[in-house]
């Protein structure tokens, strides 16, 4: 039966990553740029591109959740070889001269409109001593520059 809740898991996790929560990470997300976001459930750090980083308050969002399903299933990150999240982020920069952005604070509109459209690659892993869970799951969204 754990087997089962297992890979839920994993298919959660990535789905969460992609899901309506984004948009609060929307300012990090344009920051960090393209590259790869890891989550080690096991060490509980987060990395871009090999490098050790603050760990987004989505991915702690994420963290939540998978010690509540530890729990539900009475099982302890010591029962797991390996357990992460690994996000490909492509991002593109797309610039409208054609929309209006208004300037709440200046009272009056923009030239140009920024946002990024992004494609997620997202990977979980969960390794115990009977399984490989392995969830794979592409996404695609876009995300404004900041939200005045």
């Amino acid at each position: 039966m754990k087997r089962k809740k297992l890979k839920h898991t994993t298919f959660t996790v990535c789905r969460m990553f992609c899901g309506w929560r984004l948009i609060n990470f929307s300012t990090g997300l344009n920051r960090l740029g393209s590259g790869v976001l890891k989550y080690d459930f096991l060490t509980q750090r987060s990395f871009f591109n090999d490098d050790l980083i603050q760990t987004p308050n989505i991915l702690e969002e994420i963290e939540i959740f998978f010690s509540e399903e530890l729990d539900r299933m009475s099982l302890t990150r010591v029962a797991f070889h390996l357990a992460f999240l690994n996000v490909e982020i492509i991002q593109n920069l797309v610039e409208s001269k054609n929309s209006k952005k208004f300037d709440k604070h200046a009272h009056k509109s923009e030239s140009n409109y920024i946002s990024y459209q992004y494609r997620f690659d997202c990977e979980c892993r969960i390794l115990t001593d009977e399984f490989e869970y392995i969830e794979k799951y592409q996404c695609f969204t876009g995300l404004p520059d900041s939200f005045c």
